[in-house]
């Protein structure tokens, strides 16, 4: 079973069409490993082994939801946090 997961990078990087950078700079073939297994994790947790309320959503759709903005907009301070982070440091 470890063979199916191994090298994963690797293998996407095969593809051909995952070449390349995304934003922030990470390898495109890097970012979709990530989102590739976050789907993974995700769905042997609930299936798998029948776990509920993973990631505090109330069905499938949302927990696909959350999963799909937080690939989009990533983790980081949203800018108006850092706008308001900004203007506090600039008052020292």
């Amino acid at each position: 079973m470890g063979d199916v997961f191994s090298n994963l990078e690797e293998r996407f990087r095969g593809m051909g069409r995952l070449k390349g950078k995304v934003a922030g700079g990470s390898d495109r073939s890097f970012a979709f490993t990530a989102v590739y297994l976050s789907f993974i994790h995700y769905f042997m947790l609930s299936r798998l082994f029948s776990a509920t309320d993973v990631y505090r959503a109330k069905d499938e759709a949302e927990a696909v939801t959350k999963l799909v903005h937080l690939f989009r907009h990533g983790v980081g301070r949203s800018k108006a946090t850092r706008l308001q982070r900004n203007l506090r440091e600039s008052d020292w």
